[in-house]
């Protein structure tokens, strides 16, 4: 039998594509912030130094333009557009097939299917809930001897976290850098999971 792909896992990595593209804009945002505050820190330096007014080196100059190429704006002809490529049919969940059922010219009633529908993919993210486990051990006595004896719970059901929910934790406070608070937040309003601070912080110690 072929093993089949957990739909947890499934979730846990389109979530982390989403955080990784997300935390990849913001971090081309700090460092476009950083440029700019070095430029303006430059020109207020240049200015300060000037023996001229401030506004007698802003107004009145003239801007070179750049020559002109003789080309039209926009893409040129030849030029290769930049397309999202469709996915594979194993990889759509749903087709829907928007069918006209008349005529747009004489208002004739439509029959059949198009061979070759124009496709149109979106793409999204299905609802993240936690999936909770809840083990009981039970106590039983015994009828010859009169003892009792409770169940040993498996390794799994040691920890208040399971073995995703860790990774995800140690994920978001390692590699991504998230403050232990974000990383609260994050699980809370992607994930559904209300933690502790505390937790957080416990449990990306135990994992340093």
């Amino acid at each position: 039998m072929g093993s089949e792909t957990d739909p947890g896992d499934q979730r846990i990595g389109e979530l982390t594509q989403l955080l990784a593209a997300a935390l990849s804009r913001i971090e081309i945002a700090k460092k476009r912030v950083a440029e700019l505050e070095t430029e303006v820190a430059r020109l207020r330096q240049n200015l300060s130094n000037s023996s001229k007014p401030p506004s007698s080196d802003l107004l009145g100059v003239e801007r070179g333009g750049k020559a002109p190429t003789g080309r039209a704006r926009g893409g040129q002809p030849g030029h290769k557009h930049h397309k999202r490529e469709l996915l594979p049919d194993e990889q759509v969940n749903k087709v829907v097939d928007w069918v006209p059922e008349k005529c747009g010219q004489c208002e004739v009633r439509l029959e059949g299917k198009d061979a070759e529908p124009r496709r149109t993919q979106v793409i999204e993210v299905p609802p993240i809930r936690p999936e909770v486990t809840e083990y009981r051990a039970h106590e039983l006595g015994c009828g010859n001897c009169g003892a009792r004896t409770r169940a040993e719970l498996p390794a799994e059901a040691k920890s208040t976290f399971g073995t995703r929910l860790k990774a995800m934790i140690a994920v978001c406070t390692g590699s991504y850098r998230l403050s232990k608070r974000t990383a609260q937040d994050l699980l809370s309003d992607f994930v559904g999971v209300e933690l502790a601070l505390g937790s957080v912080c416990n449990e990306a110690k135990s994992r340093a």
